[in-house]
């Protein structure tokens, strides 16, 4: 028994159903909310490669006129590898696979559902909440 703000139990059947009951929607707005973002991505802040690898051309420049020591070169050339590596996949999103949500509206699986072991309930929806 769960306990909610106003101090009523609520059962785990009455969660589990409700669940059931939104779990289609969800999907549905998922599917529609990343199919947006694949067509008008967000603008999002761009960190300039050209300029990172730049700024890595003259950290090696310092190190080779010896301003910087070996221990400062390794570290500055360490991060800013890193960062260079992050703005590159920044630069180049991920497109997100929607068949898993989309398999799932074309199943009927409240009807599945109810044939589940309690464990394989936990698994489905562990599944749902990692592809969502």
């Amino acid at each position: 028994m769960n306990i909610c703000s106003h101090g009523h139990n609520v059962s785990e059947a009455i969660i589990e159903k409700y669940q059931l009951n939104t779990l289609e929607v969800l999907v549905q707005q998922e599917i529609s909310r990343v199919e947006d973002e694949q067509i008008t991505p967000k603008p999002k802040k761009k960190t300039n490669v050209t300029k990172l690898m730049e700024k890595f051309c003259k950290l090696t420049i310092a190190y080779i006129a010896e301003v910087l020591t070996d221990d400062e070169y390794l570290t500055e050339t360490a991060v800013l590898k890193k960062v260079i590596e992050e703005a590159k996949q920044k630069e180049n999103p991920k497109e997100r696979d929607l068949t898993p949500p989309k398999e799932l509206l074309e199943v009927d699986y409240r009807s599945i559902y109810e044939t589940l072991t309690p464990e394989e309930r936990r698994r489905f929806w562990r599944c749902i909440m990692e592809s969502t």
